[in-house]
């Protein structure tokens, strides 16, 4: 790790309920652990992290995704960065009179791959090119809004089916939509669909118990995000507890949509 590099990054919210950004770090260049540690908890923490100044070659880029987990390539592989599948390009420009990339990604709210039977843990986004007016990216945090939900509005809602589809939402023709299989469907009234990067903080007494065991505070925090806090830790020995948080880490396929 670069002398003083941690001391170097300055760290902002970007609103009361959602998002952080980071500005003193190098993303071109390999991540020290606690460097990851760092950006990883602020993630985790906002549920969205904005990482400004950087200059990235697209194997840098997929570099740092990879410490999130392995990258899941798009279905809609005519746009995929020639020589990096992993990449989606997003683009609303055209060469020879033929799209390069994908012009209408995002036009309305959505979560990326919550249609497979393992979600994205995150996406990545790399802005290369931006309008001067418009193009914004808007996000939403969904944990607090049901949170702020009334309780006669939480009872109202918990029988309801849930589907997760991929294709085009507001196409009427069944005909003609574009889909993706298989898709997720929960039909049991008393099922609860989680997700491992809910957004919360991670607490200082679970990070102080971990670390008190021996572990560095960028192992403390991935297995808090695995979910092995405190109550689980005690009842395992700790090695046990350790290797089963590096099996979960090796079997999550298509972590980073």
């Amino acid at each position: 790790m670069r002398e003083g590099s941690l001391t170097m990054l300055t760290q902002r919210k970007l609103s009361n309920v959602l998002g952080s950004a980071i500005e003193g770090i190098d993303l071109s260049r390999e991540l020290a652990d606690a460097e990851f540690c760092v950006l990883a908890r602020a993630l985790w923490e906002g549920g969205v992290l904005a990482i400004k100044g950087q200059r990235l070659a697209p194997g840098q880029f997929l570099a740092f995704a990879r410490r999130f987990g392995r990258p899941e390539p798009h279905v809609i592989n005519q746009f995929h960065y020639p020589g990096y599948p992993d990449i989606l390009i997003l683009s609303n420009r055209r060469n020879n009179g033929e799209p390069i990339g994908l012009a209408d990604a995002g036009s309305y709210f959505h979560t990326d791959y919550s249609y497979l039977k393992v979600p994205a843990r995150l996406t990545m986004l790399y802005s290369i090119e931006v309008p001067s007016r418009g193009g914004d990216t808007l996000f939403a945090n969904m944990s607090a809004a049901y949170d702020d939900l009334a309780e006669s509005m939480k009872r109202r809602i918990d029988h309801l089916v849930v589907l997760h589809h991929y294709g085009n939402r507001d196409d009427l023709d069944e005909d003609s939509r574009t889909d993706t299989y298989p898709y997720i469907r929960i039909d049991e009234n008393d099922v609860d669909i989680g997700h491992e990067a809910t957004v919360s903080k991670i607490g200082e007494e679970q990070l102080f118990y971990l670390m008190s065991r021996g572990l560095s505070e960028a192992e403390a925090a991935a297995m808090i995000v695995s979910g092995f806090v405190e109550p689980i830790t005690k009842e395992l020995p700790l090695e046990y507890a350790v290797e089963m948080n590096r099996l979960i880490q090796l079997q999550m396929e298509g972590s980073v949509g």
